[in-house]
């Protein structure tokens, strides 16, 4: 039950304070890791878990016809991280800022507590005074009322604030053992152990896909495809080149693949216009079929023999033709020959 001080009962605000959190029946429980002291967690227990807020209610009530001001704070000792603030629908004030409640009016607002996600990763959380991680603190909540004279205590109620991990291995329990607050921590040691290996096999597809792998798996991958990694090329066009492997052994010693390649790697797009191959088929000088400055070519003609030219947009990235060389000689059969022509755009 809330304490409250009687004072002036037909000026003074009443009080009412209770927590929504679940009460828990918990036993003693040692809280050091080399055994220590032990600790038995309040009946009023303020359950908070790292990156969540919970919530404390508090009524006033102004039996009096005069508006009456207050002041809520928080007390006791000092929990690292914790962000406390008053939740007035639809307003939200911060800790230890004024408020008022009209005459003959009752007033609900949420007092909420919240502590750093980070909680348990806190360096700073163990020192020399604290040789050991505190998981409980006293908090009171404590209500003011604000009177010409000054403020004066009109309420308060004992929270022990229990700072847990958040657990989901406690859904797969009986409510009985919901409520021990020993079964839940000892939970926790089995699944910070195994989360992180569930977490992996839930985003197993993301391990497999060059496009989102970890770079230190790459080198597995291109392996399990048969590809070679070649340094020149950037990291990204690595991931891209890998996970098209397979279609660019199927097309392999075609202009379908030849262009497939070529636009993986200079990210054109992948059409005639910007990537244009054409192959020569001239026979050379022909009397009866020959039209000078046509299809006349003197030294006879070039068999399997291709023409390669790219024709970038303007603001599209320098095209290393060196690298794009390399490409073509790895994808043309050994017995073709190629002439090769960037166009690359004025820099106007």
């Amino acid at each position: 039950m809330t304490q409250a001080i009687d004072r002036l009962q037909q000026k003074t605000l009443q009080v009412e304070i209770r927590s929504l959190a679940p009460v828990q029946t918990v036993e003693a429980a040692p809280t050091a890791i080399r055994g220590g002291a032990m600790e038995t967690i309040d009946q009023n227990t303020l359950l908070l878990h790292p990156g969540e807020y919970s919530e404390v209610i508090v009524r006033l009530t102004n039996p009096g016809e005069q508006p009456q001001r207050f002041r809520v704070s928080l007390e006791g000792e000092t929990l690292p991280g914790i962000e406390p603030a008053c939740q007035i629908e639809p307003h939200q004030m911060a800790m230890g800022s004024i408020g008022e409640v009209a005459g003959e009016t009752t007033i609900d607002f949420s007092l909420l507590v919240r502590v750093a996600s980070d909680f348990f990763e806190q360096q700073d959380t163990l020192n020399q005074l604290r040789p050991r991680l505190q998981l409980n603190y006293p908090m009171p909540v404590c209500v003011y009322q604000l009177e010409q004279q000054g403020e004066h205590l009109i309420g308060y109620q004992g929270f022990t604030v229990s700072v847990r991990p958040r657990t989901n291995y406690l859904d797969f329990l009986p409510d009985v053992y919901r409520e021990v607050d020993f079964i839940g921590r000892f939970l926790s040691i089995f699944e910070q152990t195994f989360d992180p290996y569930v977490q992996t096999l839930d985003t197993l597809w993301a391990y497999l896909d060059p496009l989102t792998a970890p770079e230190t798996l790459l080198p597995f991958l291109a392996h399990w495809v048969g590809w070679r990694l070649e340094p020149e090329f950037d990291l990204n066009d690595q991931r891209r080149l890998i996970r098209n492997a397979i279609e660019l052994y199927r097309w392999h010693g075609t202009r379908q693949g030849l262009r497939l390649y070529l636009h993986l790697y200079t990210k054109l797009p992948c059409d005639q216009a910007h990537i244009q191959i054409e192959e020569v088929f001239s026979s050379g000088l022909t009397f009866g079929n020959c039209q000078f400055g046509q299809n006349a070519l003197l030294g006879g003609g070039r068999p399997y023999h291709f023409i390669v030219s790219l024709h970038p947009e303007p603001g599209h990235p320098p095209i290393d033709e060196v690298l794009v060389r390399r490409v073509i000689e790895r994808e043309k059969p050994p017995f073709c020959t190629y002439d090769l022509t960037i166009n690359q755009p004025d820099s106007a």
